[in-house]
Parts: C-alpha cells; structure tokens; sequence
C-alpha cells in the first residue's frame, strides 16, 4: 500500500490516470452506506490515502488501476464480504454519484437501447479497459471486455464490471439482469466475455391469473379425493407470482423514487451553478467557473469555452485539456467563425482534418467534440466545447444539456463584459483610450507603492501640447480630436512597456515611468517631441519632469514639482519665442514687468491649486469658497483691490500644505487623536514652505499663521492681538465660517446663521472681531452670494471688493 500511496502523490505521472473518479465516488459512498464514517476511515487507511478522501470524491479525477483494485479490496476487508466490487456496481443506481449517467441512460427509455449504448457510456469509468458490443438481442446482449491499457486484469475489475452490467435494467423498473461470465482473461483468455439476459415478465395480474387458471383445470380432472393435491401446486405457484408481482411493483416503484430524485438533482446542480455564473462580474472569473460546472454537469467531459473577440478566439480550457489541444481549438474555430453559430457535433475526430491533431494527442486523445453556441441578444460571444477521451461517444442526453448550459451561460458571460465595458468606461479617456485623471492618481499611488517597495526610481513626466488650439481654431474640431488620437497613440507606444499614459485635461496629458529617472524621461519625452513635430500640423510639446523621492516624498508633492516644471518649460519657450521673433525686451521696472509678475503668480496658483485636487477634491472646492470670502472681508475692511487680489490668491492657497499630510489623517472621519492633531497642525508650516519656494514670500507668512487666535492660544507661534497678520486674521474667520457652513463626510452644514452666531461667541477669544463683523455686512447685503457658481479664476459679480 505504501507504494499506491506514493504513486498517488502525482498520479498523472508516477500512477497512469486508468480509472474515473466515479468509481472512488461509488466505492466511498457504498462503504459509508454500510459501515459508516468509520468504515471510510478504516479503508482508507488500509489503502494509506487518508488524506486523499476529497480527492477521491472530485469525479474529474483520473487515478491508477492499481489505486482501484486497492479501493476494492480494502472494501472488502472492511465490510467483511468476499465480491465487495460486484455489490457496488449492482447499487450504482441507488447511489447518487452517478446522476448525470443515470440521466443520460435512462433516456433511452428501454434496457435494449441503453445496453447498446454502455461502449459509450464506459469510457466514463475506465481509460484501461475497452467493452465492445458484440451482440444485442431482444432481451439479451453479449460484450466483449478488453485490456486497452496494458495493465492487465484483475478479479476484483471483473466483479465491478458485472455489477454495473447487471443494474441496468432497473432503471426502467425492472429486476437486474443476469449476468453469466463464460470467459475470463484471468483463466488464460484473451479477454473477458458477458453475457447479459433480462426478461420480459408478464404483469403481476396476468400471472397470478395464469396460475389460478392452471389450478382450476387442474382440479378438474383430479376427481373428488385429488382435488386438494391438484390445486396444492398452481396455488403455490400463484403465490410465489403475486409475490414477485409485489417485488415487482416495490421495484417500479424504487427506480421512480431514484429518477425523480435524480431529475431534481440534475435541475438544482444546474440552477446552483448558473446562479454560481451570474454572481461573477470578471470575464476571467466567468470562463474559470463556467468550465469548472460544465464539466461538473458534464461526468467524464472535459470542457473548453471558445472566446470570440471579433475576428479572433480565444480558447480556455479546463485542467486536463492541454494547451497545444486549445490552440488546434482555436485555428479549427479561426477558420470558420460561423460554427460558432450553431450546435455541432463530431463523433470522430480523427475524420475532421483541422482537428486530427486532437485525436492523435499523445498525452489526451480525444475522440469526439460537441459544441454548443454562447449568444446573447443576437451577439455572438463564443461556444461551449465538450470532449471525449479515447472512442467514447456523446449521449443525446449530454448534448441537450451542453446546449441547454451553454443559453444560460452566454448571459453570465455578457453580464460580465458589460461590466468590464463600463468600468473600462470610467477608467479611460473616451476619446483617446488612455487612462483618464482619476485613474491615473489610482495608478500613481501604486506604482509609488511599488517603487518604495523595490527601493527604485519612479518619474511623472507632465505634457502640454504646443500650438494645439491653433489646430482647433484653424482645421476645426474634428481634426483637433484626430491629431489628440495620434499623440495618444504616439505617447502609449514610447512610454510601454512599463510606462502608463494618461490624459488629464484637454490637451494636457501625464506619464508615469516607473525605474526612469529624470534624465531618462527627460530623453524619451524628446524623441516623443520629434515624433509629434513630424505629424506636420505646427504642434509641438511642452513638458515637465519630477522623479520620486527626490522632487518630494508625496504623491502630491511629485505632481505638484512636475507642473511647476511644466510651468518653467512654457515660460523660457515663450521667452526664447518672443526674441526670436524680435520682440524688445521690457524693463523689469516698467507696469508691463509688474503684470508679468502676476502672470508668474497665476500660473503657480494654477499649479498649486491643481496639486491640492489631486490630493483632496473636497479641499480646492474649500479653499475657493475661502477665497472668495476673504476678498470680500477685505474689501470690506477696506483694504485696496491689489492687495484683496493677492488676499484672494492666499485664500485659495491657505490649505496648499494639506497635500503633505497623510491621506489616513487628512481624510478620518473621526476625531482625530492628539497625535494626529499635531501632525495635522503641520500644514500651515508646510504650506509656508511651499509658497515660499514659489517666490510668494507674503502670501507665505499669511498662510503660516492662518491658525493663530487673538487670545495667544493658537498655532504654530503663539501670536496674540495685532501681532497676527490682518490677513491671517481675515483668512481664520473666512476659514472657520466655510466649514462651519458647508457639508463633509462626517457632519452635515450648519445653516449661516448659526454659524454667524458661533464666530460672534468667540470673537475676541478665537477671532479678530472687526473680521467677524465685516462678514456679518457682506452676507447681510449679498445673503445669496454663496450659491452662486464662481468660475476657475474668476470673481463672482456680487464679491467684487467694495473699496
């Protein structure tokens, strides 16, 4: 035994795959029935498969003849019985492992047409040994049992054998058959022959009748005295017929029970596994499931789904069927598209040219295919594929239920590419398939991921098409949308294959290049620039580089150095432009000069501000809404239009440090820990940072103590009374107002009267009282200003400053 149980390590190689797993399904089912849990523990300890019992139990497994004899004798042993296998073969209709056989017999509807089909049906069990017909008669059939294998016989095999023989009939309510074993290999023959007979018996009435009508005529003729010995024997005989009529009609009635519980069983498996199928919203999943409970439905199949996918098929296949047998599926598929449309049944491979290669498979030979169409709503979507090993052939049965699947089946299938569809929808750009802003902040949080992990470089290349508007205003949109298509393309080729493009704006697009640095991306992104600017159409390409960890350790951080990159790139282009085409340079002292540094500020507001929604979506809306306040508090107070201008730019900028935050942090719904809080407290001396390095030295020292309180109290240094900015002051009320005000995950707004109540309380503690007051005014003369929609950039008409 220990020899079977090293062999059953891997019994694909070390034990040949002879014999079914029905048959260790029937035999474990059997013991259990008879002898309980521990009559199984007892034979599979013999054997020295106690691990192997939900092995044994998967009908797709295939194991060795030597494991199967094994199986049986131990049987034997534990049930104290001498022909252990016949026993189980004559109960395999009684068991439920047999269902999908059953069925597919049974439909047959009478035991001389099942019996001439059993050479199909074998080939469920046994891989090892062939069984011919050799004769069918009326009532009586003769087979012809062969070594097909080379492994030889063994009585055990040859008890099994005549015990599934002699079953058959009851399933159509009949007694089980006879069944004589004349000659047997095992006695020096060349095989083993059967002989089977069943009767044809006349009804329960008609015999008893018979034999009390024997009686009488019986009685007849006996005379006086012999009357009681003349009808002694009929009526015995009668009897012995009412009780057979009785065993009979106990029979009938036993093969019903079995097939209505088998059709039941047939139908919840089947509703179990469609049900299984639609619960799946992957294709991939889908296709995995889907050969798994074919197969499962199918007893002894193997199962493959042919994928089409416009003019191409693909081939998925379940674990016995090779790889190199799914690429002759698909060319036979490729060939003909059409026969994916339509049911097809081959019972002889080895006929068909383009898939002789599957019948002569030197590892799985396979002798007939069936196939069934996956259409759904008219669209083709594939086929489900059932194989025969060896000569085994298809049941009418099988076929109606590969078809029957193979309907329901299309609609998990379709389901599923709907969903991927619209998920691949809301990842990609519509018009030019590349990744679209959301997904690629998705992206890029993996991909750094990744790169801390691997201890790797990663860079974030920023691209801004040059000249593209022009494309627009002189050729039309149509043509703008065309050459985007073609930069895309372009862009998706020299980034692959480790690289992810993506389009974040109208002709803005982003790359993420993960193990490049920024040299390196510095020179791919130039050779990308010479293929755009042979396009020919005047548009070239602006573009800023940032590599992790050096430009900054956030995502946020990385972004927001590559846009400023960016930034720089367009300005020394329009410079080196504008002297190209002769355009004097300007005194740095002139107005021309100052509006020149305003330009400089807005295109780093822009790039800041675009930074913080990558971080925070919630935050940019935030932040404009405090930017709008606190130019009007300002205007207000009377401070002029430059200065609420740059105020403005202070507003929008107060929370810019948020992006160095941890998002766990930043974006809790709950109190946040002291701990947490400090860290929290950290972005106004971050931000101060930030805008300091972009040259807004003022704006700089506002935002830094934008969280100071006029009683001392606040952050980060304490300040008291005047010694906070006016405009740190201005930005605190505008700040604490909108977020009192407007509603977050985790509270609903507060209506403004409520909130005006709330600053008022805390006005010369918390908040500089002639702020709060000055918002008081504004929204008592503009109570409807917050609803109205304030355009990028723009100041709504109700907030210009007053003063």
């Amino acid at each position: 035994m220990t020899e079977i149980a090293r062999a059953w390590a891997n019994p694909l190689l070390g034990n040949a795959p002879h014999t079914s797993g029905l048959t260790s399904r029937l035999i474990l089912t059997y013991v259990e029935r008879e002898a309980g849990r521990a009559g199984i523990d007892a034979m599979l300890g013999r054997c020295g498969l106690s691990a192997e019992e939900d092995r044994l139990r998967d009908p797709t497994l295939w194991f060795g003849f030597e494991t199967k004899v094994a199986l049986f004798e131990a049987a034997g042993a534990v049930l104290r019985v001498k022909d252990p296998a016949w026993r189980i073969g004559q109960a395999a209709i009684e068991l439920q492992d047999l269902t999908g056989v059953k069925v597919a017999v049974r439909a047959f509807g009478t035991p001389r047409l099942a019996y001439g089909a059993l050479p199909g049906v074998n080939g469920r069990f046994t891989r090892a040994h062939r069984l011919e017909l050799l004769a069918l008669g009326e009532h009586s059939a003769r087979f012809r049992y062969s070594d097909a294998a080379g492994v030889g016989y063994h009585a055990v095999d040859c008890q099994y054998t005549a015990g599934l023989l002699s079953c058959v009939p009851t399933m159509f309510g009949q007694f089980p058959a006879q069944v004589r074993h004349p000659t047997c290999a095992l006695r020096g023959a060349s095989c083993c022959i059967y002989e089977v007979i069943w009767e044809r018996r006349p009804s329960a009435r008609r015999r008893v009748a018979l034999g009390l009508g024997a009686a009488a005529v019986a009685a007849a003729g006996a005379g006086p005295w012999g009357v009681g010995r003349a009808l002694a024997v009929p009526l015995a005989g009668a009897g012995v017929a009412a009780h057979r009529a009785l065993q009979r009609r106990r029979q009938i009635r036993r093969s019903l029970e079995v097939e209505v519980r088998d059709h039941q069983e047939i139908s919840e498996r089947l509703f179990s596994s469609l049900r299984d199928l639609v619960s799946e919203l992957r294709t991939e999943d889908v296709l995995r499931k889907l050969t798994d409970n074919a197969q499962a439905a199918l007893i002894g199949r193997e199962v493959a789904v042919l994928v089409a996918a416009g003019d191409d098929v693909h081939a998925h296949g379940s674990a016995a069927v090779p790889a190199d047998a799914l690429q002759v599926l698909e060319r036979w598929a490729c060939e003909s598209l059409d026969r994916l449309d339509r049911p097809c049944t081959l019972p002889d491979l080895a006929s068909v040219p383009a898939l002789a290669g599957l019948a002569a498979h030197p590892q799985t030979p396979f002798g007939a295919l069936s196939s069934a169409p996956l259409v759904f709503r008219g669209s083709r979507l594939g086929a489900l594929v059932a194989l025969t090993r060896g000569t085994d052939s298809f049941l009418h049965q099988e076929i109606a239920l590969l078809e029957v699947y193979a309907a329901e089946a299309a609609i998990a299938l379709a389901n599923a590419r709907m969903v991927e569809r619209l998920e691949g929808l809301a990842r990609h750009d519509s018009l030019t398939g590349l990744l679209n802003h959301a997904e690629f902040q998705e992206t890029l949080a993996r991909e750094l991921e990744g790169a801390q992990r691997r201890g790797e470089a990663l860079s974030v290349a920023m691209l801004d098409l040059d000249g593209f508007k022009r494309v627009n205003d002189e050729y039309g949109h149509a043509e703008g949308d065309r050459v985007l298509r073609m930069v895309a393309d372009t862009i998706r080729t020299a980034c692959s294959p480790n690289g992810t493009a993506a389009r974040i704006g109208g002709d803005e697009f982003a790359l993420i290049l993960p193990g490049i640095t920024t040299a390196e991306a510095d020179a791919l992104i130039l050779e990308l620039e010479r293929e755009i600017v042979a396009f020919g159409i005047g548009t070239g390409v602006s573009w800023g580089v940032a590599e992790w960890p050096k430009a900054g350790p956030s995502q946020s951080l990385l972004l927001f150095n590559a846009d400023r990159a960016l930034y720089e790139t367009k300005v020394a282009r329009r410079s080196q432009a504008e002297r190209k085409a002769g355009v004097p340079r300007r005194h740095p002292a002139t107005r021309d000069a100052g509006l020149g540094a305003m330009g400089h500020r807005r295109g780093l507001t822009n790039a800041l501000a675009r930074a913080v929604d990558a971080k925070d979506s919630y935050t940019r809306s935030h932040c404009e809404t405090v930017a709008e306040l606190c130019a009007a508090i300002g205007g207000e107070l009377g401070v002029d239009p430059p200065h609420v201008l740059r105020l403005r730019l202070a507003g929008r900028l107060h929370d810019v440090g948020k992006i160095g935050i941890a998002d766990a942090i930043l974006q809790k719904p709950a109190k946040l820990t002291d701990d947490e809080f400090e860290i929290m407290k950290t972005h106004a001396s971050l931000g101060h940072s930030i805008l300091y390095a972009a040259e807004l030295f003022d704006e700089s020292r506002w935002v830094l103590h934008h969280h100071e309180r006029v009683d001392g109290r606040g952050y980060p240094d304490g300040l008291a009374g005047n010694d906070i900015p006016l405009e740190s002051r201005i930005i605190f009320v505008a700040d604490t107002f909108e977020a009192m005000t407007s509603d977050r995950p985790y509270h609903r707004g507060r209506p403004e009267s409520e909130a005006l109540e709330e600053l008022r309380r805390h006005a010369g503690t918390q908040f500089d009282p002639q702020c709060v007051g000055a918002l008081r005014r504004v929204l008592r003369r503009h109570p409807q200003w917050l609803a109205a929609p304030v355009a990028d950039g723009q100041t709504s008409g109700a907030l210009e400053p007053s003063g």
